[in-house]
């Protein structure tokens, strides 16, 4: 399943598209977005960022790039996601009882 990233308008609050984008580095990409409302003609500009790792990967790095999220950090959303009905990572830990 592919899912579309997509922001709405900050002026009509109408789904914008990207129309661009650019790596800034290997953690943050510039994203340039456009309105989808004809009438509107907004464009925006996104930073994206990745700020730590949920679950490592389980490829062997030199260095990974971005910190480990911590244990009480992983558990919230562990709890989080499951409380909203969301499929939970398998690696993490179990919550505590």
């Amino acid at each position: 399943m592919t899912r579309v990233v997509t922001m709405t308008c900050p002026a009509c609050q109408t789904p914008g598209r990207i129309r661009s984008s650019a790596a800034l580095s290997n953690v943050v990409r510039v994203q340039y977005f456009v309105c989808r409302m004809l009438g509107c003609g907004c464009q925006w500009k996104v930073l994206a960022e990745s700020v730590s790792i949920l679950t490592p990967s389980a490829l062997p790095f030199a260095a990974e790039p971005l910190p480990k999220m911590d244990e009480d950090e992983r558990i919230a959303l562990f709890v989080s996601q499951k409380s909203a009905g969301q499929q939970a990572d398998m690696f993490a830990p179990s919550p505590p009882r």
